[in-house]
């Protein structure tokens, strides 16, 4: 089954399926869709999941659809559904009439790569790293213009991921029915200002950490790697910040210890001087990043910047131990 959907589709009749954007005397493209979900999972918990939603929605758009047709399209039972006889004749021309649809629209988007736009979802937290390799991507086509319009993201469920070609997540992936790669992995490093050590005795064990001033987004048990060891501390931040730029701002007023800062967004200042790397030796575990695909885009430069990503260094930075 396709997952496409589109909006502003001219209303569509194949034998009596009938497709309309908004009209309540017509079925909806999301209505037959989660039918034939339905149909294919055989329960409407099931599609419910399949198609990230309420089992609540997808039965009430079903409804919807046998009020249309004044006939039941499916039989409900404790251990699921099946399709009725007009069920089984409406799945197949809904499955061939989606399919044309989605082919329409494919063609469309391969005759205008020209001027294409990737859009794209990033967390907040790492659109300074990403900036670097999509303007190289850029710079690197040539023959067709492709532009990349930016949507910066707190929370990944406060986003539609069908209004997006690709999603950039950080160490857990969405249930959303898209293709994931794995493109990146995140190092974190602890970090102080020059005059906060100075301030306070050398440390040399995580555990001197619970003791100390810190930063960090929230209040809890944070595991540390050492070289042959392991040890989890307990983080009650004296200053709570979730945004990496304001947690390094914090430590290099010598506000405190900042945790979980990415190397990548410290080094600039650890090389300067205006920030030290404490425990070098002992990290917060990586953190995967993802890059998500949304199933119906066949834009061909879209496939080129996931390949860029995938095998760009410029995305895997790193940052010189020092003490």
């Amino acid at each position: 089954m396709t997952s496409l959907l589109k909006n502003g589709v001219q209303t569509l009749n194949s034998s009596s399926i009938m497709v309309s954007n908004n009209s309540e005397h017509r079925a909806t493209l999301r209505q037959w869709q989660l039918f034939i979900l339905t149909v294919e999972k055989g329960s409407i918990l099931a599609a419910s999941a399949a198609a990230n939603t309420d089992a609540a929605v997808v039965s009430r758009e079903i409804t919807k659809l046998e009020h249309l047709l004044q006939e039941p399209l499916l039989e409900r039972s404790r251990s699921g559904v099946r399709p009725t006889w007009l069920g089984a004749q409406k799945y197949k021309e809904a499955i061939k009439i989606l399919h044309d649809i989605n082919t329409v629209f494919s063609e469309t988007e391969n005759t205008s790569i020209g001027s294409s736009t990737i859009r794209l979802a990033v967390p907040g937290a790492l659109t300074g790293l990403i900036a670097k390799p999509l303007a190289e991507f850029e710079k690197l086509q040539s023959s067709n213009h492709t532009r990349i319009e930016i949507n910066s993201y707190q929370n990944i469920n406060d986003i539609q991921p069908e209004n997006f070609d690709l999603i950039v997540c950080l160490q857990t992936l969405p249930n959303v029915r898209m293709i994931a790669y794995d493109i990146a992995s995140i190092s974190y490093g602890i970090f102080a200002s020059p005059d906060f050590i100075a301030q306070n005795k050398r440390i040399s064990d995580p555990a001197q950490l619970e003791k100390l001033p810190l930063i960090h987004s929230k209040s809890e048990k944070v595991l540390l790697q050492g070289p042959f060891q392991s040890i989890t501390i307990t983080v009650d931040p004296q200053i709570r910040i979730n945004s990496n730029e304001a947690m390094i701002s914090a430590a290099v007023e010598g506000l405190g210890i900042a945790l979980r800062i990415p190397l990548w967004a410290a080094e600039p200042l650890a090389k300067n001087g205006k920030l030290r790397h404490l425990l070098p030796n002992w990290h917060i575990p990586n953190a995967p990043v993802w890059l998500l695909k949304h199933p119906g885009r066949k834009i061909s430069a879209l496939e080129k910047l996931i390949q860029f990503l995938r095998k760009t260094g410029t995305f895997h930075p790193t940052l010189t131990k020092t003490e």
